[in-house]
């Protein structure tokens, strides 16, 4: 099943200026397909599916890029900051986007971080049945509320229009009255509201 990714063009669109100045930007429907590419083809670094994208022309075709005009490094990052940022705004000289704290200059400890890691996953095997119980009430409980307007909700909504939503709809995903599903390991039975829709957004 092929994904069908110009559905998700007007929510991409927003990410970006009405009205650039300087050099068009690159297509953010294509932007997404060639990430979606780097993942299915296995490519664990940027830099390095980037390369090959300049390299294989056919590569680039089948993201939507000429072939000798493909994203730069940089490009990419920038992407992904914007998803995370959200819809443009003009004028935020107050508001501090989300990546660039993500980007921040920090001290690491990382003898610190990977004892912190280990205590971490010490304590996710013992309570595991106590975090699903409660991710379970967390998302009943909450059901009603508007979800944040975040980069957790860019990046469900189009997995839900591009994947989820088509796949119910040919069937793919059995029963949608007895769906389970698992975060942790653990089954969750799923209770579900407005065809499919865990949480009104």
């Amino acid at each position: 099943m092929g994904l069908e990714l110009e559905k998700c063009r007007e929510e991409l669109e927003k990410l970006y200026s009405p009205n650039p100045r300087g050099r068009k930007s690159y297509d953010p429907v294509c932007m997404l397909r060639a990430m979606l590419l780097m993942v299915i083809l296995k490519y664990s670094k940027i830099t390095e599916f980037a390369k090959k994208l300049r390299e294989k022309p056919k590569l680039a075709q089948i993201a939507g890029f000429e072939a000798n005009q493909t994203p730069a490094v940089s490009t990419f990052y920038l992407f992904i900051d914007r998803l995370e940022d959200g819809e443009y705004k003009k004028n935020q000289t107050n508001q501090v986007k989300l990546s660039s704290l993500r980007k921040g200059k920090q001290r690491r400890n990382l003898k610190e971080e990977k004892a912190n890691r280990e205590k971490g996953k010490k304590q996710v095997l013992e309570q595991a049945d106590t975090i699903t119980e409660n991710l379970k009430n967390e998302l009943i409980a909450q059901e009603n509320e508007p979800r944040p307007q975040d980069y957790l909700y860019r990046l469900e909504n189009l997995l839900m229009k591009l994947a989820v939503i088509p796949s119910a709809q040919k069937g793919l995903l059995g029963n949608l009255k007895k769906l389970i599903i698992s975060g942790d390991g653990s089954a969750l039975v799923l209770r579900f509201i407005n065809n499919a829709q865990v949480r009104k957004s």
